[in-house]
């Protein structure tokens, strides 16, 4: 890594410990993320202003990454690598909202390696990571620019570190004095950071019940429509999707199920999810699902998390490259990942994760394990 480049984290690891000193309040949403809409994930809730219409945050990720087992008789993979998100956002007592923020990366490998460590992002990079502007009311909030898209996707869809250009609106009401229902739509551009490009439109409908109570349920019905997909082939993106001639073989249009049920214990919460997804673009091997289930919140003071998810995508259920990178085969395999987590302190968190994949047509399993050290302000 280039000494500019050194120089640039260093000062963006400083620029974030700042803002966490400085930014009142700080802490996690209640869906753990970090509080400005950093990632743009905890878009449309519509709260009171804060005390300053600026407000900083900062997401690092230390990581220690092994994975054993590689196919094709490939050397066993181990690397370590660091990840700083940080920014502010801009939230004007009238509705209007605004935020920006860049992304500093560095890596025991090179960027030359990302494509074939399956990656989504540079493994040495800094880079605008946001740059958007929006708007709440009490009927529709809406997002423009570029951002982390505000739908509930599992990874087996989406990996949360993209960002793509859009405009993405929601809107939704309670009924029955407990229960809401939301809807969101949007369309964007994903600009892979390895190369290559698609575009996608997406509508997801939400039903929650029981919202706020010790048990509730929610449910979410959605469909992904992408194309213009053969800069991703060309880049070496297609991770396990059929390929013909150098070109994807088929459309990835995809209609997902997700259901939800959550239950606050007297020590900790328990989530249980269900992911089911068809490609209605493939006439075969078009079906993936992914069931999670997790105990505790390591974003908690003194809290632990002992979570364990299992995954099945068949070779064309999801457009891989859009997939998250955590798991090392996107589609045409299947796996679990048990893992542990524990809140270290108010703003940081470690955790242990393990993956036992088998790609399809394979009898060896592809073992990866990652170790996580995280702090959110």
């Amino acid at each position: 890594m280039s000494h500019l480049r050194t120089t640039c984290l260093a000062l963006m690891l400083a620029a974030g410990a700042s803002a966490a000193a400085q930014a009142p309040g700080g802490g996690l949403s209640g869906d753990g993320l970090p509080a400005g809409d950093l990632s743009g994930e905890e878009i449309f809730s519509i709260d009171e202003a804060p005390v300053s219409p600026w407000q900083p945050a900062a997401d690092l990720l230390l990581r220690g990454d092994r994975v054993t087992g590689l196919p094709g008789g490939r050397e066993d993979l181990e690397r370590v690598l660091g990840r700083l998100r940080f920014g502010t956002t801009y939230a004007h007592d009238g509705g209007l909202r605004a935020g920006v923020g860049v992304l500093a990366a560095a890596a025991s490998g090179s960027n030359v390696d990302s494509v074939r460590n399956n990656d989504n992002q540079k493994a040495d990079t800094l880079a605008l990571d946001s740059l958007w502007i929006g708007g709440d009311s009490e009927q529709l909030s809406w997002r423009a620019g570029k951002r982390g898209i505000g739908m509930d996707f599992s990874p087996l869809l989406w990996d949360q570190d993209h960002r793509p250009v859009g405009f993405e609106g929601r809107t939704g009401a309670a009924f029955g004095g407990r229960h809401r229902w939301n809807l969101a739509a949007g369309a964007h551009a994903l600009e892979h950071p390895l190369g290559g490009s698609a575009r996608f439109a997406a509508v997801q409908a939400g039903v929650n019940l029981f919202e706020g109570g010790r048990s509730s349920a929610e449910v979410l019905l959605a469909w992904l429509g992408f194309d213009r997909l053969q800069g991703l082939a060309d880049a070496g993106l297609a991770r396990g999707n059929t390929l013909a001639a150098g070109a994807y073989a088929n459309d990835y249009r995809l209609l997902d199920l997700q259901m939800v049920w959550r239950h606050q214990f007297a020590r900790a919460p328990l989530q249980l999810r269900l992911d089911l997804v068809r490609n209605l673009g493939a006439d075969t091997r078009r079906d993936g699902a992914r069931a999670s289930a997790v105990y505790g919140d390591r974003w908690q003071p003194g809290a632990w998390e002992i979570g364990f998810a299992w995954q099945r995508a068949q070779s064309d259920a999801v457009l891989a490259a859009a997939s998250a990178d955590d798991w090392w085969f996107r589609a045409g395999a299947r796996g679990h990942m048990p893992w542990i987590g524990v809140a270290l302190g108010r703003n940081w968190s470690a955790r242990a994760a393990v993956f036992l994949e088998r790609r399809d047509g394979l009898d060896a399993r592809t073992d990866r394990l990652l170790l996580d050290l995280e702090g959110r302000w």
